[in-house]
């Protein structure tokens, strides 16, 4: 008897699900990798590829958040709305490159989705960040544990570029920082939320 014979109808729609999403994953990285269909081919299937998926996770989110309640329920709707800040900056990136066919405008609104993304995500990952979770501690505790997380990411980053950045003249470094702060940002509380959510919480923002 093989495994699927055994699952149920929700397993057996999630695992269909996710080998199709593997299979369109491993097929977009082997175009964008090979170049198979030519540069401009692979423009647009990068360029739209990311708007895609970007909506369709803002799509699950907002479906997630109706099947919820309370902070679960805020949380998903905040990650809705930032997944869906995030593909309307690649809608606009792609307009740009796919239908304009010239270089996109640094800044533009693209970047407007990109960074307006970030607040909705760290509401949307401390509303699943529990108190009362495992690991409780002291408020100091959380503090003094975010900043070593923070620290660590930042050192990180300093080695792979964060420098060269801070230390431009450039005209536009001010915008050029902004990415990779709220990544470590971003990166500091997904860190300190698994860690203290309970196990159910934590797969949920896996």
């Amino acid at each position: 008897m093989s495994a699927w014979s055994t699952w149920d109808t929700r397993t057996r729609k999630f695992a269909a699900a996710a080998a199709v999403v593997l299979v369109a994953s491993i097929a977009y990285a082997f175009i964008l990798k090979t170049g198979l269909f030519g540069d401009r081919t692979v423009t647009i299937i990068d360029d739209l590829g990311e708007a895609a998926a970007a909506a369709i996770a803002s799509g699950v989110c907002a479906w997630a958040a109706t099947r919820a309640r309370g902070k679960e329920r805020l949380g998903w709707t905040l990650m809705s709305i930032s997944t869906g800040l995030w593909a309307a900056g690649e809608l606009v990136w792609s307009y740009y490159e796919v239908w304009q066919q010239v270089t996109v405008p640094y800044p533009s609104l693209a970047d407007a989705g990109f960074l307006g993304a970030v607040p909705f995500a760290i509401g949307g990952i401390r509303a699943f960040w529990s108190d009362a979770a495992r690991g409780t501690s002291a408020s100091w505790r959380v503090w003094f544990d975010g900043l070593i997380v923070a620290i660590a990411l930042t050192c990180t980053a300093w080695a792979f570029g964060l420098r060269e950045v801070y230390e431009s003249d450039s005209s536009t470094r001010l915008l050029d920082l902004a990415y990779p702060v709220t990544d470590i940002v971003v990166g500091t509380v997904l860190i300190l939320a698994i860690r203290r959510a309970t196990h159910q919480q934590a797969g949920k923002m896996a």
